[in-house]
């Protein structure tokens, strides 16, 4: 599942692997060092629930709940403990990539 992918890549410090699960107009928005920042700033990032929500042909919508642990100051965008987030995946070429993460539900 690409948003638990995701998020394991972060939680391992491998933001390069977080990285190549994001399409090239998510690529475009955010760097490489950025997902190295938030994987470094964070102790434990894991998804304690995840529903899969009506979509458009061609991408999938999921409402995640995010628990994150930071190290000593939440990274940006993230609050120590729940994080409600919507991840928005595109079957590419490379097969499902996120296309796009909300902080407000997506629809």
């Amino acid at each position: 599942h690409v948003v638990i992918d995701y998020l394991g890549a972060l939680q391992s410090q491998k933001p390069d692997e977080a990285w190549v699960l994001l399409t090239p107009e998510m690529q475009a928005g955010i760097s490489q060092a950025d997902l190295a920042a938030t994987a470094q700033s964070v102790e434990i990032i894991t998804a304690t629930s995840i529903t899969l929500l009506p979509s458009v042909q061609g991408s999938l919508i999921y409402a995640t709940t995010v628990w994150v642990t930071p190290v000593s100051t939440a990274p940006a965008n993230w609050q120590a403990g729940s994080n409600p987030r919507w991840f928005v995946l595109t079957n590419t070429g490379q097969g499902w990539q996120i296309s796009e993460i909300s902080t407000v539900p997506i629809r």
